[in-house]
């Protein structure tokens, strides 16, 4: 008799679990492969999220004093300094200024700070304008103040909130909602901002991010833009 081409039964029963084995062991690897992708994922996205969170409380306190800022284990208010004016036209509501800061003033959010010979003076900015510039070759803008400023200096300051909430850092500026500034990588349990007395300098306080592997920034306050 001729034989039939093919495998024998033996040969199957052999075949079969060495094929189920190897295919297991090919998909284990997978697996593993793609826990440990997501795991760095999440590590470099946690280390990513907590380096932009350092570098933008960094910047903030950058010029904040010990009263500037409160803080509570999940948020933290503070005032932002974001310009400074000198006063170089006649007192009036109107204050022609040579004006400094980060952004252009925004009547919408910020305040001001009058520091001249009558002492210091918050009042409402109530617009700006862009103007010549008498003082110097600097261009200037006319500020109009709630309260009439004499010679000295404007401060212009926004008051908002960082909040470690939804796995991000959030700001809120006046009746803004939270928006994200980071991406939603930080442990909500463990990531804690700490306001306490500064070892460095006395009288003064320490603002600290601390994170749920127990790693710390740590910014004394007042730096006067120290980094």
């Amino acid at each position: 008799m001729t034989p039939r081409p093919g495998h024998t039964l033996a040969e199957l029963m052999v075949a079969l679990p060495l094929g189920a084995l190897l295919l297991a062991l090919l998909l284990a690897t997978v697996v593993a492969q793609a826990r440990l992708a997501r795991s760095l994922t999440g590590r470099l996205g946690r280390a990513e999220t907590e380096r932009l969170a350092h570098a933008v409380l960094r910047h903030e306190l950058r010029w904040a004093a010990a009263g500037d800022v409160a803080a509570a284990p999940d948020s933290m208010s503070l005032r932002l300094l974001r310009g400074v004016a000198i006063t170089c036209g006649e007192p009036g509501a109107a204050a022609l200024v040579e004006y400094y800061g980060l952004r252009e003033p925004n009547s919408a959010k910020d305040s001001v700070l009058i520091v001249d010979g009558a002492g210091e003076r918050a009042t409402a900015l109530l617009g700006s304008d862009a103007a010549a510039a008498p003082c110097s070759a600097v261009p200037a803008r006319t500020l109009r103040l709630g309260a009439p400023p004499t010679r000295g200096i404007v401060l212009v300051y926004e008051r908002g909130a960082y909040f470690l909430s939804a796995r991000a850092l959030r700001f809120r500026s006046g009746a803004e909602g939270r928006q994200p500034l980071t991406e939603e990588w930080l442990d909500d349990a463990g990531t804690r901002l700490l306001l306490e007395p500064s070892a460095s300098l006395p009288g003064g306080v320490a603002l600290t991010l601390r994170d749920a592997s127990a790693q710390e920034w740590r910014w004394a306050l007042p730096n006067r833009g120290s980094p």
